[in-house]
């Protein structure tokens, strides 16, 4: 059970029984709607995840998710469904692979760049998503998301050993979101740069996100 009711904890001492216990299956709830370009149009092969909020040991919010996720048909419309009674967040974002895949048959994108994973109703900063109610056998329909495009960008720099200002020789090197409640990493590895340590990320953020990185 995902709602926020954890169920009871039933006790048993040594040679103990306990009988009359009943438990009431809930049915399934389904989540549907249509997501766009910021234009109306409709957005093919989109990946549409189902997200609870979490706080770990110091306080901090993450969103966690086990995976359950829907794809857009041709209109833009998805719908997920096998879901728990409870209160969900929904994400949108484009598939960088499908894009890529795209690309090799149909051409070159004319207006280059992925759209921005964006929160139901319309959020890219995480902390403005809305809870999304689902019951049990019920489905909760027009979960509607319009998604803007943002261009790709380059993260260039240098490393270098404090003690000798050279180039050290392996070290892992990655980005992510300085945003503290969506943490992920976007670009890593553990020798992208030239000897005289220079380095560059310059296709790794298939999935922007308008913002400071770190």
């Amino acid at each position: 059970n995902q709602s926020s009711n954890a169920g009871t904890v039933l006790e048993l001492k040594p040679g103990e029984t306990k009988e009359g216990i009943s438990i009431r299956l809930l049915r399934e709830g389904i989540l549907s709607g249509r997501i766009t370009s910021t234009t109306g149009s409709p957005l093919l092969g989109m990946e549409v995840y189902v997200l609870m909020k979490r706080y770990d040991q110091y306080g901090w919010a993450t969103f966690f998710s086990d995976g359950t996720r829907g794809e857009t048909n041709d209109r833009g419309e998805f719908r997920i469904s096998g879901l728990p009674p409870g209160q969900y967040f929904v994400r949108a974002s484009s598939q960088p692979l499908l894009a890529q895949r795209r690309a090799t048959i149909e051409g070159p994108d004319p207006t280059p760049g992925e759209y921005t994973p964006t929160y139901y109703p319309g959020a890219i900063d995480s902390g403005n998503a809305v809870r999304v109610e689902v019951n049990s056998g019920v489905e909760s329909k027009n979960i509607d998301i319009a998604l803007p495009r943002a261009p790709l960008f380059a993260i260039r720099g240098r490393v270098v050993d404090p003690t000798d200002s050279k180039p050290p020789t392996r070290p892992m090197l990655g980005a992510t979101p300085a945003h503290p409640e969506f943490v992920s990493v976007v670009g890593a590895s553990i020798s992208p740069y030239r000897p005289d340590g220079t380095f560059e990320f310059p296709d790794n953020f298939k999935n922007p996100v308008p913002g400071r990185e770190r």
